[in-house]
């Protein structure tokens, strides 16, 4: 009959765009991101160890999987999508407000996944992961926010704050005097 054959096209038609493919996504290059996250030598080897020990504000590297970062070229979107895009900002930013670090994260991480990301709202997801101890996936996001753009002193404050957070004075130094300056 002619309206099941309109509603299997329709179908039809729902099921190809959920199929889309999704786009790749923007990374860090694997040795920029490896050097990031090296221990740096340690010039007595023992002082090292006792500064690890006595340091209560130090944090441990977390392993993967870190948040989804934006796809490649980070295209903008259409102004439905950006009305969209802004209502669930919105409510990462209430969530956070409320304490829901869990729930800000998730709802940034899809802002950010579906092309609304800027480097200021990788850095805010950035200080969101801090707050959950997982320096390693802050420094990654704040890297990809400066690949986004180099001047966002909110990106180099948050991954010098990682940084120390590793143990990694002179990346922290380097991150921290550079956002001082801007």
């Amino acid at each position: 009959s002619a309206p099941a054959a309109a509603a299997a096209a329709v179908l039809e038609l729902d099921s190809d765009e959920d199929a889309a493919v999704v786009p790749k996504e923007m990374c860090v290059p694997p040795a920029e991101l490896e050097a990031e996250f090296a221990d740096e030598p340690a010039t007595d080897p023992e002082q090292a160890e006792k500064e690890e020990k006595e340091d209560p504000e130090r944090l441990h590297k977390d392993e993967g999987p870190f948040p989804s970062l934006p796809p490649f070229g980070n295209p903008a979107p259409s102004d439905a999508r950006r009305k969209v895009l802004d209502k669930m900002k919105a409510q990462a930013g209430e969530a956070s407000d409320r304490g829901e670090i869990n729930q800000a994260i998730e709802k940034y991480t899809e802002v950010i996944r579906t092309g609304g990301a800027s480097a200021s709202m990788l850095a805010t997801r950035a200080h969101l992961l801090m707050k959950q101890g997982r320096p390693c996936a802050a420094i990654r996001d704040c890297c990809v926010a400066l690949m986004m753009n180099p001047d966002c002193a909110k990106a180099l404050h948050i991954r010098g704050l990682a940084h120390r957070k590793l143990g990694h004075w002179q990346r922290a130094h380097r991150d921290l005097s550079e956002a001082q300056k801007m």
